[in-house]
């Protein structure tokens, strides 16, 4: 059931049809690694460190990214197939952290699928015909209680569904864009604003306070401390883009260092000290420290999807 929150003005439109033109300018151009059977052995990076390649994918250890229409996890040091899928995306860790949550779509019909660490045994969660593209769902498995935006051609659905089959529409003071990161305490959300131009980010709960603004803003995503949120966006339109983490308390900005491309799809470590992401030049996935420091090509190819850690 579809319930719009407002009319998205044709700005979103153009900064969404901006964000697809750097993503094509910066299209991965990495060498394809041989594959045997389910399981990748480490592959050579590009920055010539002298780390190790165990090394750089013990640092990723637990991760879960996507990779040709399928499902991968970074285990023991290795890269494996955990679940078939159908173009999985909008892939994201549950609450407790114990499960991943990923979508879906085939026309307008859209299925969330939850499955647990270790077992990797998806299932339906949550089947819907929005008549518009499902783009985000955010799990709490402690309290079973599922966030979600879908976008249409013209508006933005935000809402929030329950266990018991109850759902409803979350009407904002402001309209913000299909990615958002929850803080699953009191359900505030973190967004950037759909319609502004500049891009705000927004910290929403009941009202809205502004914390960061740039010509765009995406992928808002909220650290495991709840004490800050890093964002990717660049300060102009068509510039380079930036990996910022900014500070919810006093609204302190930290620019992280990032590959040659457009750092999309950021997630925390769970000890909230290492942040990875996707680099849209070489296709892989890079880390960096989440207190600032160089940005490292771990070699570990993913395709876009969503990052869950």
């Amino acid at each position: 059931m579809r319930h719009p929150v407002g009319r998205t003005r044709a700005r979103f439109a153009v900064v969404s049809l901006l964000l697809a033109a750097v993503l094509a300018t910066n299209a991965a151009c990495s060498s394809e690694n041989a594959e045997s059977g389910r399981r990748e052995p480490g592959s050579s990076a590009s920055t010539g460190s002298a780390t190790t390649d165990t090394d750089r994918y013990a640092e990723l250890e637990g991760l879960v990214f996507v990779r040709d229409g399928a499902i991968w996890a970074v285990e023991e040091g290795t890269a494996i197939q955990v679940i078939e899928s159908t173009a999985p995306w909008s892939l994201r860790e549950s609450r407790s952290g114990d499960a991943i949550t990923f979508v879906t779509l085939e026309e307008t019909s859209a299925r969330v699928y939850t499955a647990v660490r270790g077992d990797w045994r998806a299932e339906v969660m949550w089947e819907t015909d929005l008549g518009s593209q499902l783009v985000e769902a955010v799990h709490d498995d402690v309290t079973d209680v599922l966030w979600y935006s879908a976008s249409g051609e013209q508006t933005t659905t935000v809402g929030v569904r329950e266990r018991t089959d109850r759902d409803s529409t979350l009407l904002l003071p402001v309209e913000i864009a299909p990615h958002f990161s929850v803080r699953h305490q009191d359900g505030t959300l973190f967004a950037a604003g759909a319609a502004q131009e500049p891009a705000v980010l927004y910290e929403v709960a009941g009202t809205a306070r502004e914390l960061f603004s740039a010509a765009t803003l995406f992928y808002p995503r909220l650290s495991p401390d709840e004490a800050s949120v890093l964002v990717t966006g660049s300060e102009q339109a068509g510039a380079v883009f930036h990996l910022w983490r900014i500070q919810i308390g006093d609204g302190s900005v930290t620019d992280l260092d990032t590959g040659p491309g457009v750092p999309t799809e950021p997630e925390w470590s769970r000890d909230g000290r290492t942040i990875a992401f996707r680099d849209t030049t070489t296709g892989t996935i890079w880390i960096v420290p989440a207190a600032g420091g160089s940005a490292l090509d771990t070699g570990l190819r993913a395709d876009e999807g969503g990052l869950a850690w």
